[in-house]
């Protein structure tokens, strides 16, 4: 899933998605808050990954999907 995807998804604005997102660490490391995958530019992001993330952190996820 893209950026506003994701913040659908877990219910936060695109803004704070973004804060979650991968930041410079001055070298070609970034670092994240939440799994993402960087693809040409853009950054997607697992469902599962995100699912499991917000267990961590322990976020509800519904399965009633």
């Amino acid at each position: 899933m893209n950026q506003e995807e994701l913040a659908e998804y877990i219910g936060i604005s695109v803004k704070d998605s973004i804060l979650l997102g991968p930041i410079s660490s001055g070298a070609r490391w970034s670092q994240s808050e939440i799994p993402v995958i960087k693809l040409d530019g853009r950054n997607y992001y697992s469902r599962l990954a995100v699912d499991d993330w917000l267990r961590s952190y322990g976020g509800f996820i519904s399965d009633a999907e």
